[in-house]
């Protein structure tokens, strides 16, 4: 079960709706005992049937009277008892719950898979639990189609032991507090946070390598993906090993940060295989299919190394990806203008097609042109639909004869996002405009169901949750 600590107690993240109804059953509970007073603490010799869920908690600390008669404090839990996610403690008065246990309350979007719902909740505010960890308050957080496919229910997992999570995983925040060991950000500093954590197997050999991105397991956490609550909410802790710094000058884009990653693992992994090819030399051209997000900022991490890049994509121009595409030094290509075999024949020998469509049928019609000695990247995610038909025999043919290589890239470790950081700052050097034109909207986090839900358009929408020091 997850835990946060709060102060001196260690416990899962409660709820707000469990704080209302602990409120009423202490209520109930007063009132049982004609008394009004909101001091009084009766002496119960054990907890009331309602407190059933609370029970191994409450034989586990035997709590006394005596041990809550200082005015609104509480004498602290042992540390490492597990709190289920509705524990009321029947020997608190209300005001020491609410105050001592719970805290401040922060807003959070929050999705339930089990009854598809998605909401904005009141959840409690963490606190720093360890000297590694810092305090951040979430500045922005980006809106994927990942996002979108979670709040359709097709993806998504809460922790363990929960019925909803956090959603949200392409964040941006602004240091507020840090531990004692935490010795290289002070409050201000920007920073970017992981999307995926190791699993716990002590077998799982990139887990414990820090390669967690190439977990043997399947037992990651992904922050507002897979067992762990997201960013799209006002506070979080997290540890420092899991923060990227960023340059106070790349608030306006540094959103950006963990999308651009997944273009620079999949450069890493391509210039790891072309070694292969000790000769080098002569124009590396590339195809990139779909002018998302993910697209335009692969295209941008290709021109900017070297690639003479075409993105292949779609919608007919003028538009507004095609526009950033071209502003980067790209050419752009509509499918629905330009046949798959047009397109190969005015780029030439194909050298690395990066796929970032996330269609079956069209990824695989193209893969059959890949040039010789080249690697197609997959990274997108298709949704479930009916078998696709595509000509294997030729597939098959190409990748033995020509040399071919075909690899998937999913998340990304440390090194890929300290090359996005490096790179992002680049690109916000070299196409200030077009990098900025990346995203489309900003909305308050009231307003989320418009990007969210799929209603809005344009290339990036982001989720603002605090106002300090916007853009």
């Amino acid at each position: 079960m997850e835990q946060r600590r709060y102060g001196e107690v260690s416990y899962p993240a409660f709820r707000a709706r469990n704080v209302r109804c602990a409120r009423r059953k202490f209520e109930g509970c007063r009132e049982k005992r004609g008394s009004n007073d909101p001091n009084s603490r009766p002496t119960l010799s054990k907890p009331p049937a309602w407190a059933s869920a609370g029970q191994k908690l409450w034989e586990t600390c035997r709590l006394s009277l005596s041990d809550l008669n200082k005015e609104e404090t509480a004498q602290p839990l042992p540390l490492g008892c597990q709190f289920p996610r509705f524990c009321p403690i029947p020997r608190l008065t209300v005001p020491c719950y609410a105050a001592t246990i719970i805290g401040e309350l922060m807003k959070a979007v929050t999705v339930y898979p089990g009854r598809r719902a998605v909401d904005i909740l009141d959840i409690p505010e963490p606190r720093l639990a360890a000297p590694t960890q810092a305090k951040l308050r979430m500045l922005e957080v980006g809106v994927c189609g990942t996002d979108k496919d979670i709040c359709a229910f097709a993806l998504g997992t809460p922790p363990a032991g929960a019925d909803h999570f956090v959603l949200g995983h392409e964040s941006l925040a602004e240091v507020v507090e840090t531990g004692p060991a935490v010795t290289d950000l002070r409050a201000g500093d920007l920073v970017v946070s992981t999307v995926r954590l190791p699993c716990s197997d002590p077998h799982c050999v990139p887990c414990r390598a820090g390669h967690y991105d190439f977990c043997m397991t399947g037992k990651y956490g992904e922050h507002g993906i897979k067992d762990l609550d997201g960013f799209m909410t006002e506070f979080v802790v997290e540890d420092r090993q899991n923060l990227h710094p960023v340059a106070r000058e790349l608030r306006d884009v540094a959103v950006l940060v963990e999308p651009l990653t997944i273009a620079e693992k999949a450069l890493i992994e391509v210039r790891e295989i072309q070694r292969r090819l000790p000769w080098g030399g002569g124009p590396h051209r590339a195809v990139v299919l779909g002018s998302g997000p993910v697209g335009l900022l692969g295209a941008m991490v290709l021109v900017n190394a070297g690639f003479e890049t075409c993105v292949y994509s779609r919608p007919p121009k003028p538009n507004a990806n095609a526009a950033v595409a071209e502003a980067i030094g790209a050419r752009y290509l509509s499918s629905e203008e330009t046949p798959i075999e047009d397109m190969a024949e005015q780029v030439g020998n194909i050298d690395l097609i990066y796929e970032a469509a996330g269609a079956p049928q069209f990824a695989f019609e193209v893969l059959k042109h890949l040039g010789a000695n080249g690697i197609y990247v997959f990274t997108g995610v298709p949704r479930r639909e009916d078998p696709i038909v595509f000509d294997t025999e030729r597939i098959m043919l190409n990748l033995v004869l020509k040399n071919q290589a075909v690899l998937g890239v999913v998340n990304a470790g440390p090194q890929a996002f300290d090359d996005a950081v490096r790179d992002i700052g680049v690109f916000a050097a070299r196409w200030p405009e077009a990098l900025r034109a990346m995203i489309t909207g900003r909305y308050p986090m009231e307003a989320f169901r418009d990007p969210v839900m799929g209603r809005a358009g344009g290339i990036k929408n982001v989720i603002s949750i605090c106002g300090a020091g916007a853009p």
